[in-house]
């Protein structure tokens, strides 16, 4: 990765850690159900977004395979140490849903990055590749 983004992922990664190791955070009192799952999402879709930036801007060329997975995966990787850091933190729990949300969100996000915001390099080229 470039070292710009190494070190503004190192940063997210660290602000997610501060953010989930507040026993009583704000967003606890939900104003709708599910509340949390979606800024999980975001906040996961974001962390997503600059892991791929960074290997796109990384000066290296990687497979369309590559810049298409190790994002989500080390996105989802780290929703997973989140939520068991979670089970150690009073009043938190250890919730497969919240995984289930972290990897939707850099899914998403990976898939808005490939077919709108990439369109041009290479996501054309997967949305018109014959099979």
């Amino acid at each position: 990765m470039a070292p710009l983004y190494v070190f503004l992922t190192a940063l997210y990664c660290m602000a997610i850690f501060l953010a989930s190791s507040d026993p009583y955070p704000d967003f606890m009192v939900m104003p709708f159900p599910h509340y949390d799952k979606i800024i999980q999402m975001v906040a996961f879709g974001c962390l997503n977004i600059l892991v791929a930036q960074g290997l796109r801007h990384s000066g290296r060329t990687y497979s369309t395979f590559t810049l298409a997975v190790v994002p989500v995966l080390f996105t989802t990787f780290y929703g997973i140490t989140d939520e068991i850091h979670q089970y150690f933190v009073p009043s938190r729990t250890f919730d497969v849903l919240d995984m289930a949300a972290d990897a939707t969100g850099a899914v998403l996000a990976q898939a808005f990055l490939m077919l709108v915001a990439w369109r041009g390099s290479f996501g054309h080229r997967l949305l018109t590749r014959r099979v």
